[in-house]
């Protein structure tokens, strides 16, 4: 639902939220975010504390999640310098965070405590160094083939690459992708094909943000360049939606702050 398009809908999400596995709030107007957040926090708050949603995906840088999602969870870290200069600085939406902190410190065991997550077009350097050390086992080389595109995949490393490098990076994530496919069973049979299925999202993700970034270096104006790259975007982020809601948040209901999707 629409922050600026919400006010009919609130009976609706007040007497049928429960039935869905995820809740998309389209924050693409920040001033009718705040409103919502304003009007309608209290009611999201409520929801987490039924047990209905577990997580929290926000369309924010990773480290900046990580900074919150760490809070929320240990009471470190500043919320507010993690959300400094984004859509999500204002005095509701922090209120909203310091609850979630409030709740998962009555939540004992860990697996049940209210995360949050990044769902941003930009490479989410956690989840691909989980994957090296997975594949390290069965194929060194592509595990460090692995972490060295996770160390040149960001927006400004890669607009500083030479054309014979980012084809080097393609060709290592083909390298990387065999391998997991190689070594189907034995993953299978020593972690799980949860982390299969995951290890072979995370590469797609990867492959696509190559995509993303080459498009966005090649110089071409127009509206019909400027599509391509926002529809790039998007998919890119419905496939972090994906990979969180499916096998990376303990079947956890999940709401989406999203300024892209929608």
């Amino acid at each position: 639902f629409s922050a600026n398009d919400y006010s009919d809908k609130t009976p609706f999400i007040k007497g049928e939220f429960k039935e869905f596995d995820a809740a998309v709030v389209d924050i693409i107007d920040g001033g009718d975010f705040k409103r919502f957040m304003n009007e309608n926090g209290p009611l999201l708050l409520k929801f987490c504390a039924d047990e209905y949603f577990g997580a929290l995906l926000l369309e924010l840088a990773e480290i900046e999640c990580k900074k919150l999602d760490c809070y929320v969870t240990s009471g470190e870290d500043d919320p507010r310098d993690a959300v400094r200069g984004s859509v999500y600085d204002f005095p509701a939406m922090l209120e909203f965070i310091e609850k979630i902190r409030v709740m998962n410190y009555e939540i004992k065991n860990a697996h049940k405590k209210i995360r949050i997550k990044s769902v941003h077009c930009a490479m989410n350097k956690e989840n691909p160094a989980r994957v090296a050390r997975i594949i390290k086992r069965y194929d060194e080389t592509a595990a460090n083939d692995l972490l060295w595109l996770i160390k040149h995949l960001s927006a400004d490393n890669f607009n500083k690459l030479k054309p014979t490098q980012i084809k080097e990076l393609s060709q290592k994530a083909d390298v990387v992708h065999k391998a997991i496919v190689k070594n189907r069973i034995k993953i299978i049979a020593d972690h799980s094909l949860d982390d299969y299925i995951k290890s072979l999202m995370q590469l797609d993700i990867i492959k696509s943000l190559m995509a993303y970034f080459e498009k966005k270096l090649e110089f071409k104006t127009g509206i019909d360049h400027k599509n391509e790259i926002e529809k790039m975007k998007k998919a890119i982020i419905i496939k972090y939606i994906e990979y969180y809601a499916k096998y990376d948040l303990y079947n956890k209901g999940i709401i989406i702050f999203n300024e892209s999707v929608l």
